[in-house]
């Protein structure tokens, strides 16, 4: 078999690729279009952001997004998440989805701050030393200028401080012999 060039093998991948196919939604039936091809729930940023807010504050949420970032789930990773799953429920639109990224990684990061842990913010590629350290510059500059601690808005700290945080799971050796209740 001769061998592709490049813009036939992209070609090829591009055909090959497991997905809608140009215009299929506009011979979807417009008497039940999806979620996100409604008019969005919130079109304004206040609002949606009080949404989310209440939502992720539900204790079964906040536990589970305390543990996947002490996990190693970076903050905007989670962020990403929660707003694009806001979008496909047709909460709002993507110019709103990308507004909201902000005050929710805020907020992720007020969660970790309270329950006494550094999140990851971030995971990008590997820098190299020099750019390592003019970034690091950087953001001690960025900090020392723009971070208040009173920034955070009275609303939200109120709710912070009435959250329970759970304490951080123990990790039990797999070779620990298994604990006998003393009721057997």
């Amino acid at each position: 078999m001769a061998e592709l060039s490049p813009e036939e093998q992209l070609q090829l991948d591009i055909m090959s690729a497991d997905r809608a196919v140009p215009g299929q939604s506009l011979t979807n039936d417009p008497d039940s279009p999806l979620p996100f091809e409604q008019a969005p729930q919130f079109t304004d940023l206040a609002t949606a952001v009080d949404y989310t807010f209440v939502e992720i504050t539900e204790p079964e949420t906040f536990h589970n997004l305390l543990d996947a970032m002490r996990n190693g789930m970076p903050v905007l990773n989670l962020a990403e998440r929660i707003t694009f799953e806001g979008f496909q429920e047709g909460l709002w639109n993507p110019d709103l989805m990308l507004q909201l990224m902000e005050p929710i990684a805020y907020m992720l990061m007020t969660f970790a701050d309270k329950a006494n842990f550094v999140p990851i913010i971030s995971l990008d590629e590997e820098p190299d030393e020099e750019e390592e350290l003019n970034n690091l510059e950087n953001l001690i500059e960025t900090l020392k200028r723009d971070f208040v601690p009173g920034n955070i808005p009275k609303e939200i700290k109120e709710k912070v401080a009435e959250l329970e945080i759970p304490k951080e799971p123990e990790q039990r050796s797999l070779l620990a012999p298994d604990v006998i209740s003393e009721e057997e």
